[in-house]
């Protein structure tokens, strides 16, 4: 980098400066590419573990549903019950 000496001057890089910037600046952002491609193509190798995880929760969730010894409500009573608990809801 080169400076003068006067107050009103500004520094200049040198050519060589000028192009070593330019092309670190292309680098980064090749690297940058490079790793979002890399990201983006390789599979989540966690997504199959949090897949059967869920899918173990799910069914646990139905199985407790069908074990469940409460009796049954009949349609027409849960959709009243539903239409009260909206209606409550609508009035906060």
């Amino acid at each position: 980098m080169t400076c003068s000496t006067s107050p009103d001057s500004a520094c200049r890089n040198s050519p060589a400066e000028e192009h070593h910037n330019r092309l670190g600046a292309s680098l980064l952002a090749k690297n940058d590419n490079a790793v979002n491609l890399i990201k983006n193509k390789m599979p989540d190798t966690q997504e199959p573990l949090k897949q059967a995880a869920y899918d173990a929760w799910f069914k646990a969730q139905v199985q407790a549903g069908l074990d469940d010894l409460r009796p049954s409500i009949p349609d027409e009573e849960a959709k009243r019950l539903m239409a009260i608990k909206r209606e409550k809801l609508r009035r906060r």
